[in-house]
């Protein structure tokens, strides 16, 4: 089975300003190429359920309602931060979209380059 490429480029983005810079370089390849940027920001999970065997089932349920909620408001506070990259991509005339996921940083970058197959992704290395 071939798997074609998609005319995105993938870009993980952790709110720092070296993230913005590579975030600069992939609107310059996308204006130069006429593709698209997803710019996707991975937040840390709240909790574990395994943390919480010693717990009576009614407990477990209050916490995990809790944890949810602060995750919704998580999600929602780093998308709106994400909101000052969109419109920076849209005032260059780049299709722009964001995305946050919760967990680990390498398994969900991993899992959407999987999925979406990106023509290429945009990261940067810090202390270099």
């Amino acid at each position: 089975m071939i798997k074609f490429v998609t005319r995105t480029i993938l870009v993980p983005h952790d709110g720092h300003s070296m993230s913005d810079k590579a975030l600069k370089y992939a609107l310059d390849i996308a204006e130069s190429m006429n593709m698209r940027i997803k710019i996707v920001r991975v937040i840390d999970e709240a909790i574990d359920d395994s943390t919480m065997s010693h717990l009576r089932d009614v407990e477990r349920q209050r916490i995990r309602k809790d944890v949810e909620l602060q995750l919704v408001r998580a999600r929602e506070q780093e998308y709106n931060k994400l909101k000052k990259q969109l419109a920076t991509s849209h005032s260059r005339g780049v299709e722009a979209s964001a995305l946050v996921l919760e967990g680990d940083v390498a398994e969900k970058i991993t899992s959407i380059i999987n999925k979406e197959r990106p023509y290429i992704v945009v990261v940067v290395a810090r202390g270099l």
